[in-house]
This record gives C-alpha cells, sequence and structure tokens, in this order.
C-alpha cells in the first residue's frame, strides 16, 4: 500500500529561505536551443551580436525552448572553459496568464536542497548529525542485481541507520496546477529511485526530494506517467518499500531563488486516464518550443511522440486491424451460413417428390429384374394354370368340346412344349408374350 502524503495543501516555511546566485545575471534573448546543450542567445549588453551559452539541462524542456523569450545567463568565471555562460533562468507565462521567471539551471536545486536541509525546515529531515554531499554507493540487492551510483545527499553516515537523500529538478507545470516530472523520459532518475529502493530494503532509510524552480505551481508534483511511465512505476514502488517523496516549491528572481513552501506528491492519480489524457493535450500544445534544432541538418530534434506512445500506437492499430480482421471473418461465416441454411431449406422442400420418383423408378427395375431372373420351371407352372383357367372358362359357358376345340387345347400344350424347348431363348420375354388367349 502506498501510504498517503502528510503535506496535502502546500505548507509555507516558517520564514523563506534565500539562495543567491554566484555571480550577476546577464539579460538576453533567446536565438534558439543548438545541439541539445548550447543556447545561442543576444545579450543586450552587446546589440547585434550572440553568444553561446551552456544548457544544463539535458531533457526536452518542454514549453521552455520559446524562440524570442527573455532570458537570464550566468557568467562561467572560467577564462579556460569553452562557453564563457551558462543559461540560468528564462521567462514565461506561467499556468494564470501572468509573467513569471523559471530556472533553467538542473543543478541548482542541489544547492538550494543543502542550505533547506542545513536551515532544518523540513519535517523528520532536522536531526541528522552529520551531512555529506556527492556520496558514491556499491552492493547487490537481496535479488542479486548490482546497483552503484552516487547519491546527492547522505545524512548521519556514520550512525545505526544512514538516510540517503535524492534531489530532482521539476521545472513543468500544466494548467492543472500540478507539476509533472519528468518531463522526457530519464532512465538515470529511474535507476536512481530503483537504488534507494534496494538501500530501503536494507535496513536504509531514503528521500527524494523534488524542487520545483517556478511559483505557479499550486498543488504539489506528480511523477509523469505520460512522459515516462517506467520512472512512475518506479516511484510508486519505492513508496511501498518505504521510500519518502517531498517536494518544495522554490520562487525565482533575477537575484536568487526563494525556497517558499512545502508541496505534497501525489503518487494516487498520477495515471488516472483523465490525467494521461490532459497532459497528452497539453504536451501537444508545447511542443513547438520543446527540443532543440539539431546545427547540421537544421531539424528540430527531441520534441516528437515518446517511445512508449510509438509502440503503443502500433499495438493499437495492430489490435484494431486483428479486430476487423476477425469481424470479417466472422460476417463472411455467418453469410455462409445463411445461404447454406436456404440451401437445405430449398433442397428440403424438393426432397419429397425426388425420393418418390427414386423409389419408383427402383421398384420398376427391381420388377424387371425379378422378371429376366425366374427360373423356366416357374413360367412353365404360371402357363399350365393359364391353359387350365380357360378351360374352366369354357367349360362354365355351356359350349361343348368339338374336334377343332381338342385340336386347340392339343395346340396350347404343343405350344407349351415347344416353349420348354426354347426356355433359353425365351428367357429375356415377360410372360405376356408367350400366350395371348383367344376368344
Amino acid at each position: 500500500m502506498i501510504p498517503r502524503d502528510l503535506v496535502t495543501e502546500p505548507r509555507s516555511f516558517p520564514s523563506p529561505i534565500f539562495v543567491p546566485y554566484d555571480a550577476p545575471l546577464q539579460r538576453g534573448c533567446l536565438i534558439d536551443r543548438r545541439d541539445r546543450f548550447i543556447a545561442e542567445v543576444s545579450l543586450e549588453a552587446a546589440p547585434g551580436s550572440s553568444v553561446l551559452a551552456h544548457c544544463i539541462n539535458p531533457g526536452r524542456m518542454e514549453a521552455f525552448v520559446e524562440i524570442g523569450a527573455r532570458v537570464w545567463l550566468r557568467p562561467a568565471g572560467k577564462e579556460d572553459r569553452k562557453l564563457q555562460y551558462s543559461w540560468e533562468a528564462i521567462e514565461i507565462t506561467g499556468i494564470d496568464g501572468k509573467k513569471l521567471i523559471c530556472s533553467t539551471n538542473t543543478v541548482r536545486p542541489n544547492r538550494l536542497v543543502r542550505d533547506l536541509l542545513e536551515a532544518r525546515c523540513l519535517p523528520g529531515l532536522e536531526s541528522f548529525t552529520s551531512l555529506h554531499a556527492e556520496q558514491t554507493f556499491c552492493f547487490a540487492s537481496a535479488e542479486g542485481r548490482e546497483h552503484s551510483g552516487r547519491v546527492d545527499f547522505l545524512l548521519d553516515a556514520s550512525g545505526p541507520v544512514a538516510h540517503y537523500i535524492e534531489v530532482k529538478n521539476c521545472h513543468l507545470v500544466y494548467p492543472d496546477g500540478w507539476g509533472y516530472f519528468p518531463d522526457s523520459i530519464s532512465e538515470r532518475a529511474t535507476r536512481h529511485v530503483d537504488a534507494l529502493t534496494a538501500l530501503v530494503q536494507r535496513g536504509a532509510r531514503a528521500t527524494v526530494i523534488m524542487v520545483v524552480q517556478r511559483g505557479d505551481v499550486r498543488h504539489g508534483v506528480r511523477p509523469s506517467a505520460f512522459h515516462d511511465p517506467k520512472f512512475a512505476a518506479a516511484a510508486v514502488q519505492a513508496a511501498k518499500c518505504g521510500v519518502r517523496f517531498r517536494a518544495v516549491r522554490a520562487d525565482v528572481g533575477v537575484d536568487g531563488t526563494w525556497l517558499t513552501h512545502e508541496l505534497q506528491v501525489d503518487l494516487h492519480e498520477h495515471e488516472s486516464p483523465h490525467v494521461l489524457a490532459a497532459a497528452g493535450r497539453w504536451w501537444e500544445q508545447n511542443r513547438a518550443n520543446s527540443g532543440w534544432t539539431k546545427s547540421a541538418t537544421g531539424a528540430r530534434i527531441g520534441n516528437g511522440p515518446f517511445a512508449h506512445h510509438v509502440a503503443a500506437a502500433k499495438a493499437a492499430a495492430k489490435e484494431e486491424k486483428a479486430a476487423a480482421k476477425a469481424a470479417a471473418t466472422k460476417e463472411r461465416v455467418a453469410s455462409t451460413q445463411v445461404v447454406g441454411r436456404a440451401r437445405r431449406a430449398a433442397k428440403g422442400a424438393t426432397q419429397p417428390k425426388q425420393t418418390l420418383k427414386a423409389s419408383a423408378q427402383i421398384d420398376a427395375d427391381v420388377e424387371k429384374e425379378s422378371e429376366m431372373q425366374a427360373p423356366a420351371t416357374d413360367r412353365s407352372d404360371s402357363l399350365s394354370s393359364i391353359a387350365r383357367g380357360i378351360k374352366r372358362v369354357s367349360a362354365s359357358s355351356g359350349s361343348s368340346l368339338s374336334g377343332s376345340d381338342t385340336s386347340g387345347g392339343l395346340d396350347l400344350h404343343k405350344h407349351k412344349k415347344e416353349h420348354d424347348l426354347n426356355d433359353v431363348s425365351r428367357s429375356q420375354r415377360k410372360t405376356s408374350h408367350f400366350f395371348k388367349p383367344t376368344t
């Protein structure tokens, strides 16, 4: 079960913590972001010319790459450095429609959190005895997986329970008033959270602190399941294992940063359908002001669909195609069944008449074959019976038998004898052909 955050509304610190810049910032106008790590800027102090500044943010910087926007650069202060400036801040239109300054420096949150820890303003993080920055670790988890890396801060390193702290920068705030981290796929952030989970399972304590470097965030921070679902899943799993997630708001100015409020971290509604759908719409609106230009080709990079969105779209298209094919097959089978039933019904209606005709033909053939194959003695007996019947008819009619009558009877017997002698040659004839009575 994911524990509910103790902070449900922005909670102000007893006194804001101010963290100044190391050197005064120089204002200019953004010409373009090139090759991911370079910002071309026209400085107001040197009109008509441009300088190249280091872009510390390695991500897509969604909604922050607005050509022509007012920006601030911080001088590097090192003559041997290739890029003499770092891109520190940008002026954008906030979710309330007002202009505000936001930080573009993803390393600065480490400085802010260190000052916050030293001020002991966060409940639960105020009673440590030692604080060490940039501490490395290397160990194998219970599952045999090796974890190695560097944690931003380590509290109570020599105490019974060490406390590991990881800091994340959040610059993206959507119109719903929530900050979303990350704004692009971050395998590094996922590895860090997995390592903290393994450390907690070994008995340590661990906290992730997200710093929102803009003053228009209203509610808190959500792990962005739209931009990086793997990180969001890792954060949820880490919270279940005991990793604590916290967030703070930082108001950015041209002279420094003010840490003003602690914010809640939402690990429950971040992947709900309506949140993902809204994030998708806002991301689409911000595409024109995201990513960078590739100098070699002039193409815009880093503002297209994410790999998991492309894979999901392909899977959805495949499922849709399979469903359409299945529906077509089902319809074809149903049509075939209908035609088959109709044919069977039509055949069944004519079956009785055909059956009678076939039966009559069979009976006729059987009768004919029986007659043809009947023994000669049977046919001879039939002829004798016919002759005796004729004599009885004649006797009953009162006619006397004359010589001609007797000769007629003799002729009958003579005919019978000839029939018997020629039985083989006459076997193919019917009985009616052997004798025709005379009147």
